[in-house]
């Protein structure tokens, strides 16, 4: 369980990505496991100015970036990543666990294996009676792909800005440029639709917006806001992350008044981002 967020902002040259760190345990002999607050969920896929920010089981998340990472890192262009192909190289990821998962659900509960359901090909001539046609299919049916993912970054010129949620198609938009995932993404959206944020807006009030988001939606199973939030720019080389804690002082100032529009127009707040702003360290990356 966790919320992760991905924000289009300044007319879309820059992305700003945040993600709580909770993960959340069920018991062991009927004892309650507490969370744990230090869990990673967000990779920098490198060698690109791009971030995969996961939800779901943290099992199944990480399998699926490590096979996309894979693929991306076989690329014989990987400078050249245009967003179709990157959708591709997702969704073949995403069905690489997910085959994975369906093999194993079907062993599990009717002692065969995918390939040999799908084939007809039972074990010791068994015939495929409808019936086993019809469990195999609602099998297939009720098992999920507990993963959901953000993708957000620049490839060169391309702007990648993606939302993957378990087995659903690859979500597209850059209007109004707001993804969140994760068992608090209502919370999260709500309150972002709440403030108008959208592509157009500058980097300090989106920082606000999705600090505030974050904030906002913590709950039992949604940990604190992290310490950094990711900030990525088209035309900047770096990866920079910005502070949270500086972000509380905005959030109380802010909490009262129906919009935040006068940070768009502060020379200070653009100021006082500019200057927090610095490039992120590799001890930093999940």
């Amino acid at each position: 369980m966790t919320l992760g967020l991905g924000v289009l902002c300044d007319h879309g040259e820059t992305m700003v990505i945040g993600s709580e760190q909770r993960a959340t345990y069920g018991t062991t002999g009927n004892v309650p496991i507490g969370p744990n607050d230090e869990c990673g969920k967000q990779f920098y896929l490198r060698p690109h100015k791009v971030f995969v920010s996961v939800a779901g089981s943290m099992s199944t998340c990480h399998a699926v970036y490590a096979q996309l990472a894979h693929m991306v890192a076989r690329l014989k262009e990987p400078n050249k990543i245009p967003p179709e192909l990157m959708m591709t190289l997702i969704d073949e990821a995403r069905f690489h666990e997910l085959r994975r998962i369906y093999n194993w659900q079907m062993k599990r509960k009717m002692g065969v294996t995918l390939h040999q359901w799908a084939a007809g090909k039972l074990p010791r001539g068994v015939k495929m009676h409808d019936l086993i046609v019809k469990y195999g299919l609602e099998i297939l049916k009720h098992t999920p792909l507990k993963c959901e993912l953000i993708l957000a970054g620049f490839v060169g010129e391309h702007g990648l800005f993606l939302r993957a949620s378990q087995k659903e198609i690859i979500q597209e938009e850059t209007s109004p440029g707001v993804y969140a995932i994760g068992i608090g993404q209502a919370d999260a959206t709500r309150h972002l639709n709440k403030r108008g944020q959208n592509v157009h807006m500058t980097l300090p009030r989106t920082l606000l917006h999705v600090y505030e988001a974050l904030y906002l939606s913590q709950s039992q199973y949604v940990g604190p806001p992290p310490e950094l939030l990711l900030v990525v720019k088209k035309r900047d080389s770096r990866i920079a992350v910005f502070p949270t804690a500086f972000l509380e002082g905005w959030r109380k100032t802010y909490d009262s008044r129906a919009t935040t529009a006068s940070l768009d127009d502060s020379g200070v707040a653009a100021g006082d981002v500019l200057y927090r702003l610095r490039e992120l360290k590799e001890s930093e990356n999940n």
